[in-house]
């Protein structure tokens, strides 16, 4: 992070994002899901967030973060 704050998942195969060649990103976090979209060039890579699930994750989630 840009606060030099570090995190570890327990287990980071929770933990996922996935571009598509459309434009659009699928963000796993833990138990929750986010869609949004993106745009990138050769130097800069932007992420809108849409909609997302809001469960309570176990105590080791950092899906939060």
């Amino acid at each position: 992070m840009n606060d030099n704050n570090v995190w570890e998942p327990a287990d980071p195969a929770n933990y996922t994002v996935q571009f598509a060649a459309d434009g659009t990103v699928a963000i796993q976090a833990d138990c929750n899901q986010v869609q949004g979209s993106y745009t990138s060039d050769d130097s800069s890579l932007s992420i809108t967030l849409g909609p997302s699930t809001m469960a309570a994750c176990g105590p080791q989630s950092i899906a939060d973060q």
